[in-house]
């Protein structure tokens, strides 16, 4: 509840005082007959009645909060559009041989503190395993996608590394703004990816001007994938650790942000300002026009 409900309510119950009818000294007569035409009151002393049930609706309306249209709030800022995306397989959920811990824990641990630093930037997030899934659309809202890092869980079954890059792809095609564009794919590599596939993606990654980054924990047959970073002019990194994981994200922060457009919200027009202003309005020449009308005896 806005503070105007209360306030609205409080002026409704101090003009109501003033508009009740108070009692008045009279004289008693036989028979109202006696006054013949005098009782038909002209129709202007009406008035004050109607104002009184006119500023009522009023302020029935008012606190009803009408609205009328919206607007989508806009903001320009200067970003990077970076899309991050986590390999949740089975595999990921074995031990490192360096450090302890899981795959996946440090793979968790390192893209928390890489959102982190993303301030500014808008940032998207894919998981996938045998299937692609889209866990968060690129946006500025940096809070969120912290949250859904920490809450991903490795059991996703096999890995498929096509259908995240085509995701991912797709994805800057429907809202991508920057021309600052980056995947980053971290995973353990092991699975294969079609010769055709690998020229399909390739192609795209270089007419999109994608710079594609690869963090590949422990050591796995990671050819293909591999293969196809160094033909698209992307960047391998192997990490076994949590602060080897950390300083390769830094080398993202050199893509230069260009402008974007980012939706904040939509804003909604009150109207009931007016309503109850307008109520409030007439209801004071009520209270004026029933101490100037002369009433009948």
């Amino acid at each position: 509840m806005r503070l105007a409900d209360p306030l609205l309510l409080l002026l409704g119950l101090i003009f109501l005082p003033l508009l009740l009818p108070g009692a008045r000294p009279h004289l008693g007569y036989s028979s109202l007959r006696l006054f013949g035409d005098a009782l038909r009151a002209p129709w202007w002393t009406r008035l004050p009645t109607w104002a009184i049930g006119l500023g009522i609706c009023l302020l029935l309306v008012a606190l009803a909060r009408p609205q009328w249209g919206q607007a989508v709030e806009k903001e320009r800022l200067q970003a990077r559009d970076i899309i991050l995306v986590v390999d949740l397989s089975g595999s990921m959920q074995t031990a490192l041989t360096v450090g302890g811990g899981t795959k996946v824990e440090l793979a968790k641990e390192a893209a928390v503190r890489f959102v982190d630093r993303r301030k500014g930037d808008r940032v998207g997030l894919l998981v996938f395993g045998d299937q692609t899934y889209g866990s968060w659309p690129l946006s500025s809202d940096l809070e969120v996608v912290r949250e859904k890092i920490r809450t991903l869980r490795a059991d996703l079954g096999g890995t498929d590394l096509v259908k995240p890059l085509q995701k991912a792809l797709a994805h800057f095609q429907e809202v991508g703004q920057s021309n600052a564009r980056a995947i980053v794919l971290v995973t353990d590599g092991e699975a294969p990816i079609p010769a055709d596939l690998r020229q399909e993606i390739e192609t795209k990654l270089t007419a999109m001007n994608v710079h594609f980054y690869l963090l590949v924990i422990g050591l796995g047959d990671v050819a293909d994938i591999v293969d196809l970073v160094s033909r698209s002019g992307g960047t391998v990194w192997r990490v076994s650790e949590a602060e080897e994981f950390w300083r390769r994200f830094q080398d993202i922060d050199r893509l230069e942000p260009s402008l974007v457009v980012v939706e904040k919200g939509l804003i909604h027009r009150d109207l009931y300002p007016w309503f109850t202003l307008g109520g409030l309005g007439v209801l004071s020449l009520a209270v004026v026009g029933a101490a100037l009308v002369p009433r009948i005896p």
